[in-house]
């Protein structure tokens, strides 16, 4: 199954970060394909809780419309969309 995490920031301490990074975790063990559609810019990329090989689509390097676009043309299964400050992304 494709699965995008959906988070706002990237990398950033915190109770999102560290459960997105267990989940993320948990689920590529089940064999699971990941994404993540963020606003903030990656700043390591050991920073991403889905992986440094995974796809990311970063609203602050391509913008709303943009960023959106190519997380659908990714064509999750499930879109996991967690504590967004952009509230134009979960539209």
């Amino acid at each position: 199954m494709r699965i995008l995490l959906v988070n706002d920031g990237v990398g950033d301490a915190g109770g999102v970060q560290t459960y997105l990074t267990a989940i993320a975790r948990r689920l590529r063990g089940r064999g699971h394909d990941l994404a993540l559609l963020h606003v903030d810019r990656l700043r390591a990329p050991l920073d991403s809780p889905v992986g440094v090989t995974a796809p990311h689509f970063c609203v602050d390097e391509s913008g709303t419309s943009a960023a959106v676009r190519a997380a659908a043309d990714w064509r999750p299964d499930v879109v996991f969309s967690h504590n967004m400050r952009a509230l134009s992304v979960d539209k």
